[in-house]
C-alpha cells in the first residue's frame, strides 16, 4: 500500500498553459473523455486516453416504466447524479410533465429535477427538463442531499432515482431517513474494459504523469490495472469522495480537487505541479 502523502490543492489562478509538460491519463472514453482531453490541451497538457470503463444502457424494462411513471406525474422528484443518468431516461423516453400530458401545468406542479453538478444540469436542460436544485458548491452525494433536504421540507415525497449498477446507497437511504420514498432503478451498467497496454508500465514512460480519477467506480478500476503507482505518477481525485475510494484500495490519491468539476481538477492538479516545481528548483 502506498504511503504518498495527500496534498489539497486550490485553484489556479491563471489556467492558461498551466498543464505545459504533464502528460494526464483520462480514464474513460467516447464523448466525455475528448473533452476532457480538449480542456488538456487548451492548458497547454498532453492527454492519454486509456477507458477502464464502458457504459452500457441495456435491459431497460424497469426504467422504461417508471420513466413512464414519471412522464405521468407519479413521482415528485426525479435525482440526476450523472450525465449518464440522462442520457438514459431520455433513451427511456423521459418528457417534461406539459409534453407527456398535453396540458400546460404551473410551473409549481411540475416534478422536480434535482442534479449532482452543473454538468448534469446542462445535459438535462438540453433534453427539456428544468433543474430546480443542484449544490451550491459541494457537487457530490453528501452536497445533493444537503441541498434536497432543505428543499423537499418535511411531507413526505416520491423520489424516481436513476442510478448506475455501481451507485452506492448513501443518498437514497439518507432521503428514505427524512421521510421520503425513493424508488431506485438501474439506468445504466458500469463495466470494466480491459486495457491493451499494461498500464503499470506505460504509466512510468513520462517524467510528469498525472492519473484523473473522476469516480469510485474509476478508483476501484484502476486498482484492478496497477498495484503501485511509479514514482513519477501522482493520482488526482475530483472530490473528497473519490479520494476516499481510492483511499479504500491503497491507492491515496496526491491531488484532490475541493471543487467535484473537471475545471476544478484541472486547476487543482496545475497547482500541484507548480509546487512540486518549485521544490525542485529551490
Amino acid at each position: 500500500m502506498s504511503t504518498r502523502s495527500r496534498q489539497y490543492s486550490p485553484a489556479s489562478d491563471s489556467p492558461a498553459q498551466d498543464l505545459k509538460g504533464a502528460r494526464l491519463w483520462i480514464l474513460r472514453g467516447e464523448e466525455w473523455g475528448e473533452r476532457v482531453a480538449a480542456k488538456i490541451r487548451e492548458r497547454g497538457g498532453e492527454s492519454q486516453m486509456v477507458p477502464l470503463l464502458e457504459i452500457v444502457f441495456s435491459g431497460q424494462e424497469p426504467l422504461e416504466r417508471e420513466v413512464h411513471n414519471w412522464n405521468s406525474g407519479r413521482y415528485d422528484w426525479i435525482i440526476l447524479t450523472s450525465m449518464n443518468a440522462v442520457r438514459a431516461i431520455e433513451r427511456a423516453g423521459a418528457r417534461t410533465p406539459s409534453e407527456a400530458q398535453g396540458l400546460e401545468l404551473l410551473p409549481g406542479k411540475f416534478p422536480r429535477v434535482a442534479a449532482v453538478g452543473p454538468a448534469t444540469a446542462r445535459a438535462a436542460s438540453e433534453i427539456g427538463l428544468m433543474v430546480g436544485v443542484i449544490p451550491e458548491h459541494e457537487f457530490s452525494t453528501e452536497g445533493l442531499v444537503d441541498a434536497m433536504v432543505v428543499e423537499m421540507g418535511e411531507s413526505p415525497t416520491r423520489v424516481l432515482f436513476p442510478a448506475s449498477n455501481l451507485t452506492d446507497d448513501r443518498l437514497q437511504h439518507a432521503l428514505e431517513a427524512a421521510g421520503h420514498h425513493v424508488e431506485r432503478v438501474t439506468a445504466y451498467q458500469t463495466v470494466d474494459i480491459r486495457p491493451m497496454i499494461d498500464l503499470q508500465e506505460a504509466l512510468s514512460e513520462h517524467p510528469r504523469t498525472v492519473v484523473l480519477v473522476t469516480s469510485g467506480s474509476a478508483a476501484h478500476a484502476l486498482s484492478r490495472q496497477i498495484t503501485e503507482p511509479p514514482e513519477n505518477v501522482d493520482i488526482a481525485a475530483i472530490g473528497h469522495s473519490t479520494a476516499r475510494a481510492l483511499e479504500s484500495v491503497g491507492l491515496p490519491a496526491d491531488v484532490v480537487s475541493r471543487t467535484h468539476t473537471i475545471d476544478g481538477l484541472l486547476d487543482a492538479v496545475a497547482a500541484h505541479l507548480r509546487a512540486e516545481h518549485k521544490k525542485r528548483v529551490q
